[in-house]
C-alpha cells in the first residue's frame, strides 16, 4: 500500500493526493469488514459495505489521483475467483436494481471511465431484480465477456453502457 503525498518537514500532513496499491491475495468479505480500520477513505469504506463482496481477488493492482474520497482518476486490475455480490433491489417498484451474481471467477481492468472482464460461472447464480418475475438464475455453465464505459453527465447520474458479447 503505498499514498503519495507532498508535506514540508515540521508542517501538518498535506492531505492524500493519489497512490497506488498492489496485493497478490485479498479475501473481499474480510477487506469489507476491515475497512472501518484500513486508511481507504470513507467513500470507499461506505461502497464496500453497500456492495458487500464475496471471494477473492488476486493480482491486484490500482492507482488513482486526487484525494481518495473522490479520485479524479483511477485504474484497477486484477482477477476474482469464486466472486459474490448479492443483488440489490430498486427502492421503487417497475425499476431495475442492481444485479448480483455468485460462484464467479473473472478476470477484469477498469477505470473511471469503463473497463472490461471475462466472466466465467460454474453451478453459480445471476439475480436480476426489476428485469425477470423471479430474479435468481442458477446457471450451470455461463461464459462472457463484459465491456462497459461511463459517460458522465452534469448534475445528473453517470450514464452508463454495458456490452456483452462471446456468452455462452
Amino acid at each position: 500500500w503505498q499514498q503519495v503525498q507532498s508535506a514540508n518537514l515540521g508542517d501538518a500532513p498535506a492531505p492524500v493526493t493519489g497512490g497506488q496499491f498492489r496485493a497478490d491475495r485479498l479475501d473481499l468479505g474480510v477487506m469489507a469488514d476491515l475497512a472501518t480500520r484500513l486508511p481507504l477513505g470513507r467513500a470507499v469504506e461506505g461502497f464496500l459495505k453497500r456492495l458487500a463482496p464475496r471471494g477473492v481477488v488476486q493480482g491486484l493492482e490500482g492507482r488513482w489521483s486526487g484525494p481518495l474520497d473522490e479520485p479524479q482518476r483511477w485504474h484497477v486490475k486484477g482477477n476474482l475467483l469464486g466472486f459474490g455480490l448479492p443483488p440489490l433491489p430498486a427502492a421503487q417498484a417497475g425499476v431495475i436494481g442492481r444485479p448480483g451474481v455468485s460462484g464467479a471467477d473473472a478476470e477484469f481492468e477498469f477505470s473511471e471511465s469503463g473497463g472490461h472482464a471475462v466472466l466465467s460461472l460454474q453451478n453459480g447464480e445471476l439475480q436480476l431484480p426489476g428485469i425477470l418475475e423471479r430474479p435468481s438464475l442458477p446457471m450451470g455453465e455461463l461464459t462472457a465477456r463484459l465491456d462497459w464505459r461511463v459517460q458522465r453527465q452534469a448534475q445528473a447520474r453517470p450514464f452508463v453502457e454495458v456490452r456483452v458479447t462471446k456468452a455462452q
